[in-house]
């Protein structure tokens, strides 16, 4: 009824957003930290998306979401 992987998205959710609500009231630095991380892993997903076996995908793509910062 819930899907095979539920067990395992219910973990990771109640793992992940306290981690992640602690990282906010953190402050700046740590809020900075966590969006670059979770901006590079999107980045490698979309990698593997668009360009499976490209280097020079994968630097393109992280140096323009560095440079939003």
């Amino acid at each position: 009824m819930l899907g095979a992987d539920f067990r395992r998205r219910a973990i990771t959710a109640l793992i992940g957003a306290p981690l992640v609500l602690a990282m906010i009231y953190a402050g700046l630095p740590t809020y900075v930290l966590l969006v670059i991380v979770t901006g590079l892993i999107c980045v490698t997903e979309l990698r593997k998306m668009i360009a499976p076996g490209s280097t020079l995908a994968l630097i393109t793509l992280a140096s323009v979401m560095l440079a939003c910062f």
